[in-house]
């Protein structure tokens, strides 16, 4: 069952722990005592499953037993045993529901974490919602980096996930560092969380990630000429999100990850979100550095004819959101611990900057709408929209009668806005196989020249003040020769809202 809820869900099996080989469990005679030397931790959570991963001091066969709560414990043997790192799925999780479970080494009872803890507990998610915790940059082991896993567990309900956006580990990356720098600060969290991450030039400095791809386990979905887990994809609640390895030569970025990004991002989803550790725009000290310009000059023409919505970086360590550029906010999340930078350059794609504070960011999504706050070590939001779509690119439209024999097809759909003056950007997208003419509300707001027959979307900004509270309505034609066989194009409208007060 674990098997098909991974490739269900990701694609792609969870591959764990860089590579480490199965151990069959054992009972040795007489058995010694085992300890927990790290985690427990929550890895790879496909919809009705985690990974439960931890380090011992001892090699002794392991399990884990959990259970529903007040339900009957079960057996979840381990695999693993590579560094004393092994781990165990457990699958078959109800959402919305609370588990406990323990680890279990060799003949003797659970085995204490460093605290002196048995037994840890975990909360699945609700089907229909997601919410995520996004951070960059953390990897300081100062009391700052504390405070924000201090914060982050007062997060009610809890996040789906954590997702760090790169940076681990100061300086090189070297597991040396994962003890202060990552297992101690979120020792609470990670128990009842599961982690993802993504690669950070830093963490990438040590045995070109070594330390990093054997302490995670993450989706192994893509593509089989770059290293597993150091990029992969995340299905869940209509939420597809496509996780970068920034590092990676520039040949390789333009000939595989972005081929790659775009054959996954054409998924069905109401939203796309993309992490990149380099930021492509930013206002720091590292936005006129290598690798900035090449990320500027590759991503973003593929991220806007993808439709991304969203895209989630660090590296620059503060928070900054841009305006939609090509139909993509940019946020730059990268005040997670380390020492914060300063602003560099004043541009004028930014629409919310702070370096003063350290925080993380939420992305929560329901149905066709996307919030994302941004929440400081003090509780204060920093930073806060709403992304809806009141007409998404799967809603049907009407194939209105042709005016003439032969002619092009044109096409309305009709959308609501509940609170059209309250929209600060408006995004238009279109797909069609010939030029398009795009009328709002009877107003000719946009022209798509050319030809989208390879699927990619053409997105232009829309001015808010055509937007109408209540009904719009949008018409599309297409200008090709007349008579030609064509499907009926493709719109999509998406409207951000600033709520931070």
């Amino acid at each position: 069952m674990a098997a098909a809820i991974l490739t269900a869900a990701f694609g792609g099996a969870a591959c764990g722990g860089g590579g480490s080989t199965p151990v069959a469990p054992s009972t040795p005679h007489p058995s010694p005592v085992a300890r927990l030397a790290r985690g427990p931790y929550l890895q790879s959570a496909p919809e009705g499953s985690v990974t439960v991963a931890w380090y011992q001091d001892v090699a002794v066969g392991s399990r884990v037993d959990w259970r529903l709560e007040g339900g009957v414990w079960q057996q979840a043997p381990s695999t693993g045993g590579a560094s004393l790192r092994y781990e165990a799925v457990l699958s078959g999780l109800q959402a919305q529901s609370r588990y406990s479970y323990r680890v279990v080494g060799g003949t003797g009872g659970p085995m204490p974490d460093t605290a002196g803890r048995t037994e840890f507990s975990f909360r699945t998610p609700r089907a229909d919602t997601f919410k995520m915790v996004v951070m960059g940059d953390t990897g300081s082991g100062e009391p700052r980096q504390y405070d924000v896993a201090a914060r982050l567990a007062t997060e009610d309900p809890p996040p789906d996930w954590v997702l760090i956006v790169g940076d681990l580990i100061y300086p090189h990356g070297e597991d040396a560092g994962y003890d202060p720098q990552f297992f101690a600060p979120y020792r609470a969290l990670l128990s009842t969380v599961p982690f993802y991450a993504a690669l950070g030039n830093h963490d990438c400095e040590t045995s070109s990630g070594g330390p990093f791809l054997a302490v995670f386990t993450l989706p192994c979905n893509c593509p089989s000429s770059l290293a597993p887990e150091t990029a992969y994809w995340i299905d869940r609640a209509g939420v597809l999100t496509i996780v970068h390895n920034t590092n990676l030569p520039p040949a390789t970025l333009r000939d595989v990850a972005l081929p790659w990004h775009t054959t996954v991002a054409r998924r069905a989803a109401a939203f796309r979100i993309a992490v990149l550790h380099h930021p492509p725009f930013a206002s720091g000290p590292n936005s006129q550095a290598p690798p900035t310009a090449t990320i500027r000059s590759l991503f973003p023409p593929a991220l806007s004819a993808s439709g991304t919505d969203l895209v989630l970086s660090g590296h620059e360590h503060f928070y900054e959101r841009t305006r939609p550029i090509g139909g993509v906010v940019y946020v730059t999340t990268g005040n997670g611990g380390y020492d914060l930078y300063p602003r560099e350059t004043v541009n004028a794609f930014t629409a919310a900057f702070d370096n003063t504070v350290y925080g993380y960011t939420v992305v929560e999504v329901q149905g066709r709408q996307l919030t994302l706050r941004h929440t400081a070590t003090d509780g204060r939001t920093v930073d806060s929209f709403v992304l809806s779509k009141p007409l998404a690119a799967s809603d049907p439209v009407e194939v209105l009668a042709a005016r003439a024999p032969g002619e092009a097809p044109r096409v309305r759909a009709s959308f609501h806005v509940e609170r059209a003056r309250r929209a600060e950007a408006v995004t238009l997208r279109l797909l069609g196989e010939g030029p398009l003419a795009a009328r709002l509300n009877g107003t000719p707001i946009a022209w798509a020249e050319g030809s989208s027959e390879n699927g990619d979307f053409a997105a232009f900004d829309v001015d808010p003040g055509r937007l109408a509270s209540g009904r719009n309505l949008l018409e599309l034609e297409s200008r090709v020769a007349p008579g030609r066989a064509m499907r009926a194009p493709v719109a999509e409208v998406v409207v951000l809202e600033r709520t931070t007060p």
